[in-house]
This record gives structure tokens, sequence and C-alpha cells, in this order.
């Protein structure tokens, strides 16, 4: 891949990270009134919601990331969290690992971590974590080998944090990431310390499960059968809100330009889309508009690894009351896409993604 297209694939991922970060500086939604009468928030305005709050936040603990480059052995090494919670919903960290066996190898990480909260700081929470930071390793002296990868690593986790006894918890997670020459699993496990946090009051979340199908305008990607995804809408106002939806979708890339043969390649994508949603209730409807980044990471293929771009999307609810409330939207969806390939083209993709589905 070229080092601009490589510059603007790994900028649009940095982008990603730290737009969480952003946003949390200006999102800390207080205690209102709606809130603690468990009402609807109609009637707040943008300004009366919110205030800016710091909890300091501090995580120890061991992982096990499974290696690529190292037959995908288990290796098991150590990670430090230090960051602040600055929202109900959102926090930013920076964390240290160290692997004392990687192979040959010793190894270092550290990197910048945007964590979302999708339902709030509840006892029990699940919770996705983005990074970007810096991996490297070092031989011992002596050895045969003369490698030491190293650069930038990114990649994307999901996980629960429980709270067990004030200001005290566990957080268990699982993470994809894309480290230098491998891409590779792990796992952590970490006792939180993290003081204030129950003292905040619970967000108004809406939770959704949905069906998504695309129209290629340009690009090689196109669906195999349709996407599945989850979604969260946490309500800061009765207008404003922040939107998370995590989908996996199958995808076919064809290349005949691959061997003397027309060659397809065959993967899943997970795709991760934050977004910042701007609605109006009328009656028993909501239309919303909403925008932000997009992320995508494939497993094989030729665009294996983390890809960033962005969403805008328009769509409407029916509620139902009693019933599970109906969803429908479209979005434009474009991703930055580059390959280490040279008989694959590094052609963008933009696309019109449908979905559909219900709400809680």
């Amino acid at each position: 891949m070229s080092a601009k297209r490589q510059a603007v694939s790994q900028c649009g991922a940095l982008a990603l990270v730290w737009t969480f970060a952003a946003i949390s500086f200006f999102l800390q939604p207080a205690r209102p009134s709606w809130a603690q009468a468990g009402q609807s928030p109609r009637g707040q305005g943008l300004g009366e919601v919110i205030q800016f709050v710091v909890r300091p936040t501090l995580s120890l603990g061991a992982m096990v990331l499974w290696y690529d480059a190292g037959g995908d052995a288990p290796f098991h090494g150590y990670a430090v969290r230090v960051g602040s919670a600055l929202a109900p919903v959102l926090g930013l960290s920076v964390s240290g690992e160290y692997w004392p066996e990687l192979g040959p190898r010793r190894a270092w990480a550290i990197q910048g971590e945007a964590i979302f909260f999708p339902v709030g700081r509840r006892r029990l929470a699940p919770y996705l974590m983005l990074h970007l930071g810096h991996f490297w390793t070092a031989l011992p002296p002596g050895t045969i080998y003369t490698t030491e990868p190293a650069g930038l690593t990114k990649g994307f986790g999901l996980g629960f944090h429980g709270r067990v006894r004030d200001p005290l918890g566990i957080s268990l997670e699982g993470l994809v990431r894309f480290d230098p020459r491998a891409a590779n699993e792990q796992v952590r496990a970490l006792v939180t310390y993290a003081p204030g946090i129950q003292r905040w009051p619970r967000p108004v979340a809406q939770l959704g499960l949905f069906v998504y199908g695309m129209i290629r305008l340009s690009g090689p990607w196109h669906f195999v059968e349709p996407g599945y995804g989850i979604e969260s809408v946490t309500w800061v106002t009765t207008r404003d809100a922040l939107a998370l939806t995590v989908a996996v979708l199958h995808w076919q890339i064809p290349e005949p330009r691959r061997l003397l043969v027309p060659y397809l390649w065959d993967t899943r994508a997970v795709l991760v889309v934050p977004a910042w949603r701007r609605g109006k209730h009328d009656g028993i409807l909501r239309w919303y508009i909403e925008g932000g980044p997009a992320l995508t990471t494939m497993i094989e293929g030729p665009d294996g690894g983390l890809r960033a771009g962005a969403n805008v999307e328009v769509g409407g609810s029916v509620d139902l009351r009693s019933l599970p409330r109906l969803t429908a939207g479209v979005g434009w969806f474009w991703v930055v896409r580059s390959s280490s390939d040279d008989l694959v083209r590094p052609t963008d993709q933009h696309g019109l993604l449908f979905q559909g589905g219900i709400g809680f």
C-alpha cells in the first residue's frame, strides 16, 4: 500500500478513537428532573443537562495474547490502565502492556483507548473499546533471530465491567488487535478502581436489533447475505443522543486480476459506527438524522486489518407502546480502503446501507 493511503487510513482510525474523547468533554448528563422521575426527557434543552465531570480510574491485571506470528500460541502478560471517566457513557485512558515472553522476544505496547458504555455504568455494564498506539519487541542477547517487529497497533474490543464493592470492580474484555506483522486475539482480566462512579445517574438508553442490506455505489465489496447487528441509543436530551452500532457483515470481493483465473475473496467483517443523533418526536413517530465515523475490520482477504471512514444516516421509528418499537433507516457508508497486495486495487468503498429492525 502507498505511504499516502496508509497515512489516510491510520489517521482515520486515530480520528475514530479520539472522536469518543472529544465528545466526552462536552457530554456529561447530570441528574435532570425527568430522569429522577423516570419520565421522558421532553422539554429539556441541551444546555440544561450537560456538565463536565472527571473521575479518575485505575486498572491492573493479566492477559493472554494469541500471537499470529508465533503460530497463534497463547502468551501471557500484564497490563495497567490509567484514565478518566468523563461521562456516564464515555471514558478515556492510556494503557501499558508487557509480555515477558512472546515467542523468542519480549514485547511492550502503549496505547490510547476510548471506552463507550452504551447503557451507562451500571453495576454490570457492557462496553466497547477502541485503541491506537505503539507496539515493539526486543530480542535477548545471543539469539539466532534478527528481526524485532515494531510499529502501529490498533484494534477494538468488547467487555463487561462489574462493580464488586465500590469503588472496586472487575473487567473482562476480549479484543481483536492489529500489531506489526500480525492480527491477534487477546483476553484481559483487570481489577478496577473507579471512585465516585456509583453516584452517577443512569442515562436513558435504548437497544435495538437490526438487519442490514447494501446498494454498492463504488468499490469491490458486496453483501453475500444480509448483515445483522445491535444498536444502542443513549439519550442525553429530548433531541440529542449518542448512538452506537456493531454489526457483522458477510462480504465477497471479486479479484479477476489475482491469478490466471478469476478469484473471489470471501470473508466476514465487523462494522462499528458511533454517531451523534439528532431526533424529533411527532406523536408516536420519532425521526432522526445522525452522522459520525465508521470502522470495519475483516479477518481475511486482501483487506485484512482496520479501516476507517464515515457514515451519515436518516431514519425513523414507530412507538407501539406495549410492543417493540419498529425502526428503519438508510445511510451513506464510506470506508478508506487500501491494500498491501499489489494485485488488489485500493478503491474506496461507497454504498447505501439500509436497515430495519425492532427496538426495546
